[in-house]
């Protein structure tokens, strides 16, 4: 081995000696960077050793060069470095490479990577013993270089997909709020004269005597009353979209407004021979939104209502969890399926009909979900096709933003 870096070492002193068409430098170094001897010198240097290699470096490349040296030192071997010479008037650009034989570093530079691969092809030519060592050393930083290339053209094609993303999310955040805006006014001017429908058809239903003509009244009240809680939703939504979750924060007696919107629901639940009731644990008074509260109570128990068959119980549970509570509503109604529970919060998703042909927006619980993250809040659901869901709401009994300060 000692005697292979020794020819390796009268290879390198050689090297001024050869003649090709290569422009080229060579150096010797201490392996503190400080230039011993100049044995090929293609570029006029106007300096005699010893000087620091750094010194034939523009300023701007000095702090590269010194990352040159050091990695020299540390490996032995390193290629392919940018540089600019600062030897004349006007910069020069090399590529230099070196290794470290016996203590000593040896430079090589010329004008592109593929010259100085060159300069030491024509090393190889003077010996065998040593071609293999350094062929495979220019291998090694060819195939450094193309990865590089490689590494550099996919990094060129990232970015300019970046650029292209990062357009196009803006133009699809921009058609966003121009939807969500369109939703908005579309949902207030309808609003208005379908409250006038309902008005009138209440009106008829009362001087009205036929029953033919009733039962017409009655579809068109229903159908008005679908159209009014499809707006309400799509108001909500847009709002939500927009980021307008309005929060109302208030001191509330949760097991009273709880009981309150149980009286409100039980009216439609009778009718259809199904009962409510309520399984409530000692909380007292918390701090919410009591409207979003209502929101998202009435929501579970009308859902709840509608896939519940007559002679049914829906259980609405208010649970005790120390800093949280949680509000469930269990049916015994027809369940879901796991793709069927997938498919809930996503907004416009249209979902199966009630057992008596209720009809559904499609964004009841994707609002629902909304407003409990905004509550800081979790959602979930249990539920098995045949055996009923429950749906069980956990909130914090004072809000994070409330609690820091």
């Amino acid at each position: 081995m000692h005697r292979m870096r020794f020819r390796l070492y009268r290879l390198l002193k050689d090297c001024s000696a050869m003649e090709n068409n290569v422009k080229g430098i060579v150096l010797i170094c201490d392996q503190n960077g400080m230039v011993e001897k100049i044995e090929r010198d293609d570029f006029a240097v106007p300096l005699n050793p010893p000087f620091l290699f750094t010194r034939i470096l523009e300023k701007s490349s000095i702090p590269k060069g010194l990352s040159f040296l050091a990695e020299l030192r540390n490996i032995g071997t390193t290629f392919n470095w940018e540089l600019v010479l600062n030897l004349h008037e006007v910069p020069e650009v090399l590529f230099f490479s070196g290794g470290v034989i016996n203590d000593r570093t040896f430079i090589v530079g010329a004008e592109n990577s593929q010259e100085t691969g060159q300069l030491f092809e024509e090393l190889m030519k003077i010996t065998n013993e040593q071609a293999t060592t350094i062929r495979n050393m220019i291998k090694d930083q060819r195939s450094e270089t193309l990865a590089y290339d490689e590494i550099s053209r996919l990094n060129n094609e990232l970015v300019t997909m970046q650029r292209e993303m990062a357009k196009k999310n803006a133009e699809l955040d921009y058609l966003n709020k121009e939807k969500n805006r369109f939703l908005g006014m579309a949902a207030h001017d309808l609003r208005n004269p379908l409250h006038g429908i309902l008005l009138q058809c209440d009106y008829l239903l009362q001087v009205i005597q036929e029953e033919k003509h009733k039962d017409i009244i009655t579809s068109i009240k229903e159908a008005s009353e679908f159209m009014v809680g499809l707006i309400e939703d799509l108001l909500d939504y847009s709002k939500i979209e927009a980021g307008e979750v309005n929060l109302d924060y208030a001191q509330v007696d949760i097991t009273a407004l709880v009981q309150d919107i149980i009286r409100i629901n039980k009216p439609l639940a009778e009718q259809h021979d199904i009962a409510l009731e309520l399984q409530a644990e000692q909380i007292g008074h918390i701090y919410t939104d009591p409207g979003k509260i209502s929101q998202i109570l009435n929501n579970l128990i009308s859902n709840a209502i509608k896939f519940s068959k007559s002679n049914t119980i829906i259980k609405v549970r208010l649970i005790n969890r120390g800093e949280n509570f949680t509000l469930e509503v269990q049916d015994q109604g027809k369940g879901m399926s796991l793709e069927q529970q997938e498919q809930l919060f996503k907004p416009f998703h249209k979902g199966e009909r009630g057992l008596r042909g209720e009809k559904t927006t499609g964004l009841g619980l994707t609002i629902v979900k909304r407003i409990i993250d905004a509550l800081g809040g979790e959602l979930r659901i249990a539920s098995q096709v045949g055996e009923g869901s429950t749906f069980s709401v956990t909130l914090p009994k004072i809000p994070k933003e409330l609690q820091d300060n």
